[in-house]
């Protein structure tokens, strides 16, 4: 057959017809014997006694078995196939209704030893390629997985085999949400014309991954734990066979399905972090050992073994919980009752499921000294390498909430096995059934709950928001006031909050409000609060402040800049503590807007901002359809804070030189205003067959003598930007010359010498081009402060030209330095800084600041 292979491809023409027919030939001989396809038909649910059809290349139908597809939707056949044919799912049942549309799957180069998934995916594919029969399989996968959004990262056929469980990229619930199920057929059409017309879709949602899964879970283990089936505590797997009696299968059902949604989708989470992970080149390796849960690993793997299998389909043996939950009181049988009293002795004996719940929350938290948790190592080994963007900001952020997320899945699922273990000891006997408090029964199980789960996974969403507060801190500018929070400080807050409010099956979202600042400014707040702003005239005051949250930092310069009262230089110092003050404001209307204030406690109240209440979906999803009414507002409060800056009236012009030859044309300016230092230089040789050059150059400095006590770590932050231009043309030289640049840093009068700047320089490089020039200033750099010294912050511009014959010309501009400020510390504990020429505003008014050149309004 082989040689007969080599004979038909050594023939081949281009021509379609010459091709199909060889199609048709290697068909024909691939059918001389059956073959094993084994597969599965998915929807949101399986496809249960369909038929199953095949066809081949032209169209002929090949094959037709009726009722082939299991209760789970898979399906076996043994047939006669060709190399390349289509396969149709059509009729069965899926939910408990009959489905009367086909689902499709193109198989081209079958092999025997893969199992082959049909749904939605493929029948759009499918669909696809019999509109497009001239095109390659792969060119049409390329042209679906761009309509479906997918990153380039991610492979087609991987969603396709596993989108029935892991829908990160792919959800068939959302699918079957958009196309109502009377109408599968017409979608498929309207989802094939928009990809004709170049359009996408997305059928998922890359932000909600670990936001929703926690929605009323912890709701449900307290129901489970609290509920009296027939006037004993019991919970709705274990219960099913203490009680007996058909009726307590229906009266279970409902809280059994409260939990197994949520409690089977670990390995999603887990995708979506090692994803996101890649994507931000974290070290796979080190992420894998992460996930794994260090220090929690052997009892995270004693949670995995006795709940069961993560495969949705498997139901584990009896020394899984899950093995259980697949039981109806039909199974109460001596044997059974036997195997579970078996396994409940394990879970509160040689288990011990309790201790490796409680292991995970010692791995998070540890009870020695002040060693880091999983959590804190996490955020120190890989968000916590340096300052990131706006966008990269949010993503790290997702990765300390889905890993954490991973670490609450084993926690929540070792507390279901608990919960069941503690109902069936209590309506078996073997332990009192609880306490009774005001004439409620508490079982054994609730009070685990209540007092010893809720408290330790809320010490952990704690921890998570110190973890939060470490990666926003880490982000934010600490120099100067109006650069403080990181962009999307805000957005990473609000979903932080949202995700932290779902972990603890709470039910109130509400407004809730944040202030973010240095340690001790955040403590002199008194109050906080939101007013509505529908009638101004008849505002009322709606909100008071709510916990305080206070993370530690280390090598950040310093927390500590006096109070909002007294404004003081003499106490700044150097710390690392900054504080989140956190307030939960209650119900509030969606759509209203509110207006956010706070008071010292002076009489005043200034306003902070502006918030908004929305309504979103579980999955912190924005929509007018969502049943949460929620909204965040979080306000910079660094506001009050004082840089040691310098007399704006003593920041000058140092010098301006410009020294020229032959003859040249030349402009120059400079001012100061309350925009910030503009300097400008401009030059060009006026004659192309005469030499010439120019070199132009412009300072503005302030000098200073430092008179602190002792040696002191300062920050220069300098923020602007530079633009300009360079030209070059040759004629009978090739020497000529056009460059400009800038500098900005400090130095040092007393011993003559540069102390640290940051330059820049751009020459030409390209002839009769011209070659502009455009670079943002957004810098600090830190030295040492000696006392006695006398220093000057500079910052200057400069640019030169010169030719022999031809052209240059040149053109730098300050297009406005905005931002040129010293702030400094005391090194050890925050003694008074003695610095008689440096000059502050002590009652500058709280959104005002001081830096060299100008009043920042």
């Amino acid at each position: 057959m082989v040689i007969f292979f080599a004979f038909l491809f050594s023939i081949v023409s281009p021509l379609t017809a010459t091709a199909a027919w060889v199609d048709d030939v290697k068909d024909e001989l691939y059918m001389q014997k059956s073959r094993t396809l084994t597969g599965k038909a998915f929807l949101e649910n399986p496809i249960s006694g369909a038929t199953v059809l095949v066809y081949d290349r032209n169209g002929f139908l090949l094959n037709s078995l009726d009722s082939v597809t299991g209760e789970d939707g898979s399906f076996s056949i043994t047939v006669p196939l060709p190399e390349s044919f289509k396969l149709v799912i059509k009729k069965g049942e899926t939910a408990g209704k009959s489905f009367e549309h086909e689902l499709i799957r193109s198989i081209y180069a079958f092999d025997p030893g893969k199992k082959y998934k049909v749904n939605a995916i493929t029948t759009l594919l499918g669909a696809y390629l019999d509109d497009h029969p001239d095109i390659p399989y792969m060119q049409a996968k390329d042209a679906v997985e761009t309509f479906l959004s997918l990153p380039e990262s991610v492979d087609l056929d991987e969603i396709i085999h596993s989108s029935e469980w892991y829908c990160y990229y792919f959800s068939h619930y959302i699918f079957m949400k958009e196309a109502d199920p009377e109408t599968i057929t017409s979608f498929i059409n309207h989802l094939l014309e928009e990809l004709e017309a170049g359009e996408t879709r997305c059928f998922y949602d890359p932000e909600s991954i670990g936001s929703s899964y926690f929605e009323n879970v912890m709701a449900a283990l307290l129901k489970g734990a609290i509920s009296k089936l027939g006037g004993e505590g019991a919970g709705w797997i274990m219960g099913l066979l203490n009680i007996g009696g058909d009726d307590i299968d229906n009266r279970l059902s409902d809280l059994k399905s409260e939990l197994d949604a949520v409690l089977n989708d670990l390995q999603q989470i887990i995708t979506a972090l090692t994803n996101l992970a890649k994507s931000l080149a974290l070290d796979t390796n080190e992420v894998e050992t992460y996930i794994q849960g260090q220090s929690a690993q052997d009892a995270v793997t004693l949670i995995k073994t006795h709940y069961g299998p993560e495969d949705v389909d498997s139901r584990g043996d009896t020394n899984t919980l899950k093995w259980y939950s697949w039981c109806t009181s039909s199974d109460s049988n001596p044997t059974t009752k036997a195997q579970i009293k078996t396994f409940i002795d394990n879970v509160t004996g040689a288990w011990d499921i309790e201790s490796q719940v409680q292991k995970i929350h010692d791995a998070i938290i540890p009870d020695i000294g002040h060693t880091d948790g999983l959590l804190d190592l996490w955020t120190n080994a890989f968000l916590l390498q340096g300052s990131t963007d706006a966008d990269h900001l949010v993503s790290y952020y997702q990765t300390l909430e889905q890993y954490f997320a991973v670490l609450l899945f084993y926690q929540f699922k070792g507390a279901n096995i608990v919960v069941e273990a503690l109902n069936y000891q209590s309506s078996s006997g073997k332990t009192p059934t609880g306490t009774s408090i005001f004439g409620d029964e508490i079982t054994p199980a609730y009070s685990y709950m209540t007092g010893t789960f809720q408290p330790m996974i809320q010490e952990e969403t704690d921890r998570f928001m110190e973890n939060v507060l470490k990666l926003i801190t880490n982000n934010c500018g600490l120099y100067w006031e109006n650069n403080f929070l990181p962009e999307s400080a805000q957005e990473v807050l609000a979903r932080a909050t949202f995700f932290v409010t779902q972990t603890l099956g709470e039910d109130h979202y509400g407004l809730r409000l944040g202030v973010f600042g240095t340690q001790n400014l955040i403590y002199d707040i008194t109050e906080i609060g939101a007013v509505r702003d529908i009638d101004p005239n008849h505002s009322q005051w709606v909100g008071t402040p709510g916990v305080m949250v206070d993370v530690e930092m280390e090598n950040r310069p310093y927390d500590y800049w006096g109070t909002l009262k007294t404004p003081d230089l003499g106490t700044l110092r150097k710390g690392t503590t900054y504080s989140l003050l956190k307030g939960d404001l209650g119900a509030f209307d969606p759509g209203d807007n509110y207006t956010v204030k706070y008071t010292t406690g002076d009489g005043s109240y200034p306003v902070l901002g502006n918030a908004v209440v929305k309504t979103y979906t579980n999955d912190y999803k924005e929509s007018s359809n969502g049943t949460i009414s929620y909204g965040y507002f979080l306000a910079p409060f660094r506001i009050g804070g004082k840089d040691a800056i310098m007399d704006p009236s003593a920041f000058k012009r140092n010098y301006y030189n410009n020294d020229r030859s032959g003859p040249v044309n030349w402009w120059h300016d400079e001012n100061l205003n309350d925009v910030g230092l503009y300097l400008y230089v401009h030059g060009k040789n006026k004659y192309s067959n005469e030499s010439s050059s120019i070199d132009m150059k412009v300072e503005w400095y302030h000098p200073f003598t430092f008179q602190g006590s002792e040696a002191t770590t300062a920050y220069l932050n300098i923020a602007g930007q530079i633009t300009g231009s360079v030209y070059i043309h040759h004629e009978n030289n090739w020497s000529n010359e056009s460059e400009i640049g800038c500098f900005a840093g400090i130095y040092d009068e007393t011993h003559g010498k540069i102390v640290k700047h940051i330059t820049d320089s751009f020459k030409a490089s390209d002839v009769d081009v011209t070659q502009y020039y455009n670079k943002k200033l957004n810098n600090q750099i830190s030295f040492t402060l000696e006392p006695g010294t006398k220093y000057h912050v500079y910052a200057n511009i400069y640019g030169n030209g010169s030719n022999s014959s031809g052209s240059y010309e040149y053109i730098c501009r300050m297009n406005r330095l905005t931002h040129l400020s010293l702030t400094f510390v005391d090194r050890e504990f925050g003694g008074p800084v003695s610095v008689p020429e440096l000059f502050w505003m002590p009652k500058l008014e709280h959104t005002k600041i001081w830096n060299f050149m100008h009043k920042k309004r």
